[in-house]
This record gives C-alpha cells, sequence and structure tokens, in this order.
C-alpha cells in the first residue's frame, strides 16, 4: 500500500540509503552558477532525467540493503531484525557510492569547474578500501554465510582484474599484434 511503501521510504532514508538529493542539488547548483541566461539549462537539475538517476540510485541501494539482509538473517538468526537491518544499511553505505559521504575537503571542491568530478574518485576509492575490509573480516569469520558472500565478492575482485588483461590478449590476437610489437606499444 502506499502507507507501507511511505514507511519503508522513510526507514530508508532514516538508513541514509535514500533522499540525498545530491545528484539534482549538484546538478541545479553547478548550473545556475553558468549565469541568468542560460536558461534552457537551468531547469535542467529538475528534469525527469535527473529524477530517474536519482530514482535507479535509490532502487540498486534498496536491492543491496534487501540482499544484505537475507544473508546476516542467516549469519546471525539470534539477532533482532531492528540490528540487521541497522547492519545491512551500515554495509550498503560502506559498499556503495554515496556522495553524502565523501569528504568535507571534496565537497567544497564542488565549486570548482571540476569539482563534481573529484568525488566520483574518492568514492571509489572509499568502497574500494571497504569493499576489501569486509571481505578480509567475513573470510575470517568462521560463519558460513559471510563466506559465501565474501567469496562471491573476491570473485568478482578477481574477474574485474583480470578483465582488461585478458581484453588486450585478445584484441591483440585478432589483429595479428605479436609479443614483439606488443612490447614496443608498451
Amino acid at each position: 500500500s502506499n502507507k507501507e511503501l511511505g514507511q519503508y521510504i522513510g526507514k530508508m532514508i532514516g538508513y541514509g540509503l535514500a533522499n540525498s538529493n545530491v545528484t539534482i542539488g549538484l546538478i541545479r547548483q553547478n548550473l545556475n552558477r553558468m549565469g541568468k541566461d542560460k536558461t534552457f539549462l537551468k531547469g535542467l537539475g529538475d528534469t525527469k532525467v535527473a529524477r530517474v538517476y536519482e530514482g535507479e540510485d535509490f532502487i540498486f541501494k534498496v536491492a543491496h540493503f534487501e540482499n544484505t539482509l537475507d544473508y546476516l538473517k542467516k549469519a546471525y538468526p539470534q539477532e533482532s531484525l531492528q540490528k540487521l537491518e541497522r547492519m545491512a544499511a551500515e554495509r550498503t553505505r560502506d559498499l556503495m557510492p554515496n556522495y553524502n559521504l565523501v569528504p568535507r575537503a571534496f565537497k567544497a571542491l564542488r565549486y570548482s569547474p571540476i569539482g563534481d568530478f573529484v568525488a566520483f574518485p574518492a568514492e571509489i576509492a572509499r568502497i574500494t578500501k571497504n569493499l576489501v575490509k569486509y571481505t578480509a573480516k567475513d573470510l575470517t569469520s568462521g560463519i558460513d554465510p559471510l563466506k559465501k558472500e565474501a567469496y562471491k565478492r573476491l570473485g568478482g575482485m578477481t574477474a574485474v582484474s583480470l578483465v582488461p588483461e585478458i581484453a588486450e590478449d585478445e584484441s591483440a590476437r585478432l589483429h595479428g599484434i605479436d609479443a614483439e610489437q606488443r612490447r614496443a606499444l608498451d
């Protein structure tokens, strides 16, 4: 029902997983700084495209939260639902991009022409650090559902690290580039 949906969204906002409005706010601020004569661009932050982006971000965070909650229930069956939800929300905030968590120094750069682009690598670094931290912690936990999730993350990290080299090898093979030519290119 609409009431249940409202309560659920309210819970997600309380956990810091929804309604950051950072995307729309940043777009609006930066476009407004371009000047009053740019009326076509000034309203861009209020378009459906920006709202769809923010909605998509929310859906992915909710999916991560629910998936995490499922395996935490299996890992800690004795814990209360409220505690498990807080744990799942923390993992979701730690493992999904959340521009509200960008350090203050990077937030201050938002007013510069490149400021919005600085936050992305900062978030990638934060998420990568947390990905390694949770994977190591879960692998050594001795709790099967946590270890299973850690193996999934480890497999994903391994695959992502191998893809560039595999693509390079396949591209060289398809284009007839031999080892000596590759060394010269490198």
